[in-house]
């Protein structure tokens, strides 16, 4: 394999090119693999983060939930207190001294 000297300096500076393109490519796994730890790391650190969150909210609806189903009670027996004396008022207004309490519907 003789090549003349005009041959050597293509073959020289094509050869740090390839040099350049297989060092990348040999790299490129390594360096793809690092992303990938950094990114799931944010993602887990972002995810412990968020739980936290998660949680401190999930407390505060618990909170609420008591409190407003001790109001719901509350209501609850007040509206059948008055439930109860609307059906006595109804009651008392229904009856009338005059009126029959059947109504004839047949035809």
């Amino acid at each position: 394999m003789n090549l003349k000297p005009i041959e050597l300096q293509v073959t020289l500076s094509r050869m740090q090119d390839a040099a350049h393109h297989q060092k990348n490519s040999n790299d490129k796994p390594v360096l793809d693999q690092e992303r990938l730890a950094m990114q799931v790391e944010k993602e887990q650190r972002l995810a412990k983060e968020k739980s936290v969150e998660v949680d401190e909210t999930d407390h505060a609806m618990i909170r609420d939930n008591q409190q407003q189903q001790g109001k719901d009670n509350k209501d609850n027996v007040e509206q059948k207190e008055e439930n109860e004396e609307d059906k006595k008022e109804e009651e008392q207004a229904a009856s009338h001294p005059f009126k029959g309490k059947h109504v004839d519907l047949s035809l």
